[in-house]
């Protein structure tokens, strides 16, 4: 059987999974690659500003939308899956709604509350009409990787991913304003973008406003925002904080390390677009067992590649950086490490949205988020910018244990106390990951040591490769 017969024959959860990595590593992939090119085209500073402008968006988007293509769009997919089009163009409404209204504050009173934010009223508007271009192809994408439709998400990131960074180069190199250039060029693209999905998701939907959508969409989700919003805090704070206490030049020098470390999310990234709902439907089926089993194996293929990826990047980092980035290199290890508890946590937090017990998951990730703001008050003024990436590992362990509590009471309130994963296994992985990590980073300057622990590492998934291939057969077409 050729490789092309095989494909056939994959299962299309598995397909997905491929492509929706492929995906990740297109989008981010790219942009990684063109990161010296506008780290060189632009100043510390003018990288500072770009970082804190993302931030921003980031935050502003969970007010503005209230993340509605997030955990109640994955619940809404598997329990009304008949009307999910009149839900998502419903969804678009009122995201889109109050957007506006957001957009319409700060063209009044911008000028008022831009010291505030550390950025221009000019940036901040530029924020909302980023976020109401966004949205429709936000809503369009979940939608897609909920039912396992990958070819046009695909295409579509092949050509964004490609024009942003060219139309964003050739802007940046033409003005003194570089931020706002690259800034101005990503939003362009967005717009033509969300225009389209704006008016595909109307018309399938036929819907803008529908009262009992808008209330339940509101309801579910509003009392998710000081959850997400707590996620951005932990995961923007440092940056807003380090531009505070350091200025914008150490920000942007922790931004770019920052970056460096995310790579792991070019895989964690798409795996979780297709484990989700992989996790709902084997809770709708009851299957359970053969859940634990393929968790239990995905977390210890993560911890693994995570491992791999802190050995390797900072010979990349040097190769691909001008000298002043260099003493962030530090950041890496512990950056990586919390990127590996990103994708964890979220295991458990689905359990809490499938039974639509929500209160949980605002409650821990809010605690989360306030502790990390103390820790960067306390240690950034000591430490410097190195110690915002020892924080953030702290408190992304510290949401897993308060989000794998929560998941146990709302199991032992819904599902009769009956496990969904194998907790003992996924302990003793996460515990090693955790405390290789640490040991890693004591060593980071011995380059035969980093890469002898990445050959020891692939020689084990060569060992183990028919038990991958396993793995992935047994992950079935999607359930009825």
């Amino acid at each position: 059987m050729n490789i092309f017969q095989k494909y056939k024959n994959v299962s299309a959860p598995v397909k997905a999974s491929f492509w929706f990595i492929v995906s990740n590593v297109m989008l981010r992939g790219i942009s990684f690659i063109t990161l010296p090119i506008f780290s060189r085209l632009m100043s510390t500073s003018q990288y500072g500003l770009l970082s804190v402008y993302h931030s921003w968006l980031s935050i502003f988007t969970i007010f503005c939308t209230l993340t509605i293509w997030g955990g109640v769009f994955n619940v809404v997919m598997t329990k009304k899956s008949e009307e999910k089009d009149r839900y998502i163009a419903a969804f678009q409404g009122l995201a889109t709604t109050i957007t506006v209204m957001f957009l319409l504050f700060f063209v009044v009173f911008g000028d008022y509350v831009s010291s505030f934010f550390g950025i221009s009223k000019f940036l901040l508007i530029l924020i909302f009409i980023n976020i109401l271009s966004l949205t429709p192809f936000y809503l369009w994408s979940a939608n897609q990787r909920f039912e396992y439709r990958y070819k046009a998400l695909i295409l579509l990131t092949v050509v964004t991913s490609i024009l942003n960074p060219l139309i964003g180069y050739y802007a940046v190199i033409n003005t003194d304003y570089k931020a706002e250039a690259r800034i101005l060029a990503e939003i362009a693209i967005n717009i033509l973008i969300g225009i389209f999905f704006f008016s595909l998701n109307i018309k399938k939907g036929h819907v803008f406003f529908n009262k009992e959508i808008w209330k339940y969409g509101f309801y579910f989700n509003v009392v998710l925002i000081p959850h997400y919003l707590s996620l951005q805090v932990l995961s923007q704070s440092d940056r807003l904080m380090i531009n505070n206490f350091c200025g914008s030049s150490d920000a942007g020098i922790y931004s770019v390390a920052y970056s460096f470390a995310m790579l792991l999310t070019l895989i964690t990234g798409g795996l979780d677009s297709s484990v989700t709902p992989y996790i709902y439907r084997n809770l709708k089926e009851n299957t359970l067992e053969t859940l634990k089993k393929n968790i239990t194996f995905l977390i210890l293929g993560i911890a693994l590649v995570a491992l791999c990826v802190t050995c390797v990047i900072p010979d990349f980092f040097r190769l691909m950086l001008p000298e002043a980035y260099y003493p962030a290199i530090w950041v890496i290890p512990p950056v990586i490490a919390a990127v590996f508890f990103m994708f964890l946590y979220p295991l458990f937090c689905s359990i809490e949205y499938y039974f639509e017990e929500l209160k949980y998951a605002s409650v821990s990730t809010f605690i989360t988020a306030i502790v990390n703001i103390i820790l960067n008050f306390v240690f950034i003024k000591i430490f410097g910018f190195i110690a915002a990436a020892y924080t953030t590992l702290f408190c992304y362990i510290a949401l897993t244990i308060f989000h794998l509590v929560a998941m146990k009471v709302v199991l032992k309130k819904n599902n009769n106390g009956v496990g969904v994963y194998n907790l003992h296994a996924i302990g003793i992985i996460s515990t090693i990951f955790t405390l290789c990590i640490l040991g890693i980073t004591i060593l980071y300057i011995n380059t035969f040591i980093r890469w002898t622990i990445v050959s020891v590492a692939l020689i084990g998934v060569l060992i183990l490769r028919k038990r991958i291939v396993l793995f992935f057969k047994s992950i079935k077409q999607p359930l009825d």
